[in-house]
């Protein structure tokens, strides 16, 4: 939550956490752009690229894409809350493969993956 008040003629802006402590760090990370859950990434089958969108909080362009042809693209997204296997510490997240039924803002995810 922010707050923005004036001091000695200058607008200050002062952010706090409002909500519980323990689950701030949580809510944070599962909100960073390019990144799903774990549920999102297993429940994501039949959603369409503009729902992926709004989840991840990133708008999927042809750049970002990892593999991309002329009936299938496919996007990787970072795991917030899984670690990767292969990774040297926590920081390491796993990997979330999401292919789609061509690249239209409703095309449907027709397979998804977890790597690492």
């Amino acid at each position: 939550m922010a707050t923005i008040r004036e001091r000695n003629g200058k607008l200050i802006a002062d952010f706090r956490y409002m909500g519980n402590p323990a689950t701030a760090s949580q809510t944070n990370t599962s909100q960073q752009a390019g990144m799903l859950t774990d549920a999102q990434c297993q429940n994501a089958q039949g959603k369409t690229k503009a729902q992926i969108e709004s989840m991840a909080n990133e708008k999927l362009t042809d750049a970002r894409a990892y593999s991309l042809t002329s009936f299938a693209v496919t996007y990787n997204f970072k795991i917030s809350d899984r670690v990767s296997r292969y990774g040297m510490d926590s920081r390491s997240k796993a990997i979330c493969s999401l292919t789609f039924e061509g690249n239209q803002p409703s095309s449907k995810v027709l397979h998804w993956s977890v790597i690492g």
